[in-house]
Order: C-alpha cells, then structure tokens, then sequence
C-alpha cells in the first residue's frame, strides 16, 4: 500500500508541474479546483469516510426498497477495516 501511495503522490506531483509548464507557454489549462486528486482514495481519508457511508446508505437502503434485495447478504468492508 505504501508503494501504491508514493506512486500517487508522484503522479500528483507530475501532473502539477506538466500544469506550471504548460500555464508558462500560456496554454489554456482548468481551474485547480475543477481537478480530482486521485491522493484522496487512501484509506483514513475523508474521501474514503464519505464514500463508506454512502455504500453503507445505498446497501440499507436497496435491503429496504428492493425486493430483490431482501433475502441477500451483503457484507462490506469500509475504509475503517483494517488487513
């Protein structure tokens, strides 16, 4: 997991500089809030908090509205289980 990480960090790193170059030849490049840091899908994140609380809502809730749904054990580990 820590190999996985650096290489995001680096991939994150990479992509900030090719945005410096490419904003010094004057080429038109998005907002930095409009980009997605792939960083954030580790877990412990709020990333990763929010999305294990949503899983956790659509499951309840498909057991709860799905007919198809009723009689099937779902079982998920969320960001919080650790290896």
């Amino acid at each position: 997991m820590n190999q996985q990480r650096q290489r995001r960090f680096k991939s994150a790193q990479d992509a900030r500089e090719a945005l410096a170059i490419a904003k010094e030849k004057g080429q038109k490049v998005p907002d930095e809030e409009d980009l997605f840091d792939s960083n954030c899908i580790t877990p412990g994140t709020e990333f990763m908090a929010r999305l294990s609380e949503s899983i956790k809502y659509f499951v309840r809730a498909k057991i709860r509205d799905d007919a198809n749904w009723r009689n099937v054990k779902v079982i998920f580990s969320g960001h919080e289980v650790k290896m």
